[in-house]
């Protein structure tokens, strides 16, 4: 982590521009990007971007949105 990155609440949060640096090592760039809450059990496609919001006392700049049916 640089000096001027923001720190997250703990190691499993990560920043745009981890996330970014990470999904830039993929040699094929033309992979669908899926998420997991479980663990790899089912997946579910980012369908949807967004930023700029706050959400309560927390500010959230980037927001990946995801089906909730795909698996």
């Amino acid at each position: 982590m640089t000096e001027n990155q923001p720190k997250t609440k703990n190691i499993y949060q990560k920043t745009i521009a981890q996330l970014i640096k990470e999904l830039q090592s993929f040699e094929d760039q033309s992979l669908i990007v899926m998420v997991t809450s479980n663990c790899g059990e089912t997946f579910k496609p980012v369908e949807l971007v967004s930023k700029g919001f706050e959400d309560d006392d927390n500010k959230v700049y980037c927001a990946l949105h995801i089906d909730g049916e795909a698996e």
